[in-house]
């Protein structure tokens, strides 16, 4: 999880067009990916529910989602996580930019997540990277995130 700060901050450089491109209702732009990797089509309905992009290796993928905040506080969020189950919570505030990154669990299978907040507009957007449950996948994870990140 050492990892995660500097997965948090380059999220930070990333997001920022994502969150553009939800306020304007518009489709992401096409970002270059690395070898082996490829965009996912996001289905109708998965856009409904929030998700804004999505790429695979085959073996991880990588989604990108926005989520409503429901009126809570960065704090409260944490607190919720944490209640939820979430592991390895970590809270960054970095130039006014909101962090959140915790590692969830589901059948087995691990993610790391990082949720840039934009409490007073009601929304996040969340990072999840599956499976992610070694460093090897930790670095992957930073690696793609940078190298998107690069391209801004």
């Amino acid at each position: 999880m050492k990892k995660m700060i500097s997965i948090l901050l380059l999220a930070c450089m990333l997001v920022m067009p994502f969150a553009a491109m939800a306020e304007a209702d518009a489709e992401p732009a096409a970002l270059e990916l690395p070898e082996g990797w490829t965009a996912v089509e996001v289905s109708d309905e998965d856009a409904e529910n929030g998700l804004l992009y999505a790429v695979t290796n085959g073996e991880s993928v990588l989604t990108i989602t926005l989520a409503a905040t429901e009126g809570k506080t960065v704090e409260q969020l944490v607190e919720e996580a944490k209640a939820d189950g979430m592991t390895e919570v970590e809270t960054k505030n970095e130039d006014g930019a909101n962090l959140i990154g915790f590692k969830s669990e589901v059948d087995g299978v691990v993610s790391a997540n990082i949720a840039l907040v934009y409490a007073e507009e009601g929304v996040m957007i969340v990072f999840s990277f599956t499976p992610c449950a070694d460093e090897a996948a930790e670095n992957a994870f930073a690696e793609l995130v940078q190298f998107l990140a690069a391209q801004l």
